[in-house]
């Protein structure tokens, strides 16, 4: 999944238009990119979209004077910084791409820039991430060159924080007041103030020339979210069905003879059958007898009788009347199953740094499912045992007990 749209021009190709074009454009994408990262909980993309807002940052404080020129204009020195960003800008668009390898190529070569330290330059800023109320209270660490020149602050929401330290190559931040995010991660824009020192008259004196370097922060809430744990029981399942017979008919001669006909009623193959009842629907000197009956099957005979035939002087005048016997069954089958069902599900919240149990899961219990709802609004599920990126599930199958751990804070953002 990409992470910026396409950005304007190629990753490569020569453009005409002045290089504030192509960077205005860059740090737009770059800014999707740390936004976009910092709501879904992903660190390293966020590092790395933070890596080229410094090296954009960079390219501006050092070459101030040369931002109208094309890109076929630039000295070797300045082409070099210009291409290391735009290769970034096309890596923060590849899924595949090692983003913390990017990251700490782009910085090096800030790094690397021939601009003396009266230039201020950024390589690293962080934690660009942390989570509230969780541990020490931690500082925003600012690494560099030039960076102890004039009154380095940062700013946010018009709030001018000074820092707790400053060196050359390292100024550190208190983290500054802020809103206390709850549900969703909490986005901060900050500014990072820094200076240039300026030579304005014959080398004699020196001006402070103000240079500002975009910072991006995710600060997200103490409850990952809220989760449920749902208990798949071995439940027994009756499967019932009402069958009916094709029509059984027993028809005898005329006169004295009779006749008889079977009946044999088994049920379909896994089923057994009970209350298997016969039902006549034509009965003249007919019987219907039951012979055997069990779960498996039943037989039973239908039985007709003539009658009424009349013999005179060894000739028959009259040769009688058939005896019919006739009628069908109905029974109902049955088949007892065991099937996986789901109780109600048990919902509860997952904090960083905790693990919570999950008893007094029926006895019967198989499995369980798992439904996480974090602050990225996604939602996660597994069942058994397992992970994903925010937590663990282990369920103990004797004690029918399941825990949910979360991950550490670095296991789970610094992705």
């Amino acid at each position: 999944m990409m992470l910026v749209g396409s950005l304007v021009g190629s990753a490569w190709g020569q453009s005409l238009d002045p290089i504030w074009n192509y960077l205005s454009s860059a740090e737009q994408g770059a800014n999707n990119v740390v936004d976009n990262a910092g709501a879904q909980g992903r660190g390293v993309a966020m590092e790395a979209g933070q890596a080229v807002l410094n090296a954009i940052a960079a390219f501006r404080a050092a070459y101030a004077d040369d931002l109208k020129k094309t890109e076929e204009s630039l000295s070797v020195e300045q082409e070099e910084l210009f291409q290391k960003i735009k290769a970034s800008m096309a890596l923060l668009n590849d899924p595949t791409a090692n983003l913390q390898q990017m990251s700490n190529t782009l910085a090096i070569a800030v790094s690397n820039t021939v601009i003396g330290k009266d230039i201020p330059r950024v390589t690293k800023v962080g934690p660009l991430y942390m989570v509230e109320g969780l541990g020490a209270a931690q500082e925003i660490v600012v690494q560099g060159l030039g960076l102890a020149n004039g009154a380095p602050a940062l700013e946010i929401d018009g709030k001018l924080t000074p820092p707790n330290t400053k060196t050359d190559t390292e100024i550190r931040f208190p983290l500054p007041t802020h809103a206390s995010p709850e549900a969703k991660p909490l986005l901060i824009k900050a500014v990072l103030h820094l200076y240039e020192n300026k030579a304005a008259f014959l080398g004699f004196w020196h001006a402070l020339h103000p240079h500002d370097y975009p910072v991006r922060l995710a600060i997200y809430p103490r409850e990952i979210g809220p989760f449920t744990v749902t208990a798949r029981r071995n439940v027994r399942h009756t499967d019932s069905v009402d069958r009916t017979s094709d029509k059984y008919r027993c028809e005898s001669p005329h006169g004295d003879e009779s006749n008889s006909t079977s009946a044999n009623i088994v049920p379909t193959p896994g089923y057994t059958m009970v209350n298997l009842v016969f039902h006549p629907s034509d009965s003249n000197h007919g019987t219907f007898t039951m012979n055997t009956t069990s779960p498996s099957g039943s037989t039973g005979t239908l039985s007709c009788y003539g009658w009424g035939k009349k013999v005179v002087m060894g000739a028959t005048v009259d040769a009688g009347q058939v005896g019919v016997e006739e009628g069908w069954f109905t029974w109902n089958e049955r088949k007892d199953d065991y099937a996986l069902q789901n109780d109600p599900p048990k919902t509860l919240s997952l904090r960083w740094g905790e693990s919570v149990a999950v008893p007094d899961l029926p006895a019967d219990t198989q499995t369980v499912l798992f439904e996480l709802m974090p602050f990225t609004g996604q939602t996660l599920d597994m069942e058994g045992s397992g992970s994903n990126r925010f937590a663990r599930l282990d369920f103990n199958g004797v004690s029918k007990v399941a825990t949910v751990t979360a991950r550490e804070v670095e296991q789970a953002l610094h992705q």
